[in-house]
């Protein structure tokens, strides 16, 4: 009888192994698939997906000036630079020479903003330069390959400044982009002065071109520094 008893209760301790093993299997399984599933998810964003998510989306239309809240305010933002290892890879298209300036050194790049043109990826971002410092547009296509690029509004002049430029992105992918050219310098104290003023507008196309439609050129016109903010200049209707 005590034998008996014996092998009843191994076998149901057998059994009570055998099911635990089963249940500690299939949780390994489970474990497996759901650590093969993440890596795939994380695997599928590639280098140049991972760079786009880096700016922030704008929708369109897209005003961007010297006035705008999306204007670096150097004293009072933390800046992201991007590195230069990204600049030559995503916006100059491995081009090494295209973060050198002609004056000597190199250009300087923080992260801007995204949009979308026509299937195509937009991407803002503001550079410093001797020449025109501010907010440059470069089109890629949905694999990072760079189309085209178009300077979109800033300051030119590294000491004093010489010119400005501001732009308008329409929801049509439609550019127009004003520039005020300073004869003698900028009177700050908000009196009416004389500039020359030209104003370009351009087409992102399908295959993410950017084509010059119209370019008006106008001498001569009243300007004056914006109340609002003294270092921008704006035009006098």
């Amino acid at each position: 009888m005590n034998n008996l008893l014996q092998i009843l209760i191994s076998n149901a301790l057998l059994l009570q192994g055998c099911s635990n093993t089963e249940i500690n299997e299939k949780q390994n399984a489970i474990n497996m698939d759901t650590t093969i599933h993440n890596k795939v998810i994380v695997d599928t964003v590639s280098p140049f997906q991972s760079f786009v998510n880096k700016f922030d989306y704008r929708e369109l239309p897209y005003n961007i000036n010297v006035a705008s809240n999306d204007w670096i305010n150097f004293n009072k933002t933390t800046l992201s630079e991007i590195n230069r290892a990204d600049v030559v890879k995503f916006l100059c298209n491995k081009n090494d020479n295209c973060v050198k300036q002609p004056t000597g050194g190199f250009y300087q790049y923080y992260f801007g903003y995204r949009i979308k043109l026509k299937e195509k990826v937009g991407l803002i971002y503001y550079r410093i330069s001797s020449d025109y410092t501010g907010y440059v547009l470069s089109i890629f296509d949905t694999v990072g390959v760079l189309q085209s690029s178009l300077f979109l509004s800033g300051v030119k002049g590294e000491y004093d400044p010489e010119a400005q430029k501001e732009a308008v992105i329409g929801s049509d992918c439609l550019i127009e982009i004003g520039e005020i050219i300073f004869k003698s310098g900028i009177d700050y104290s908000g009196t009416i002065f004389k500039a020359n003023y030209s104003l370009k507008k351009y087409q992102v196309s399908l295959q993410g071109n950017i084509d010059v439609l119209s370019t008006v050129n106008r001498m001569e016109i009243d300007v004056k520094c914006d109340k609002t903010q003294k270092d921008r200049v704006i035009l006098v209707k």
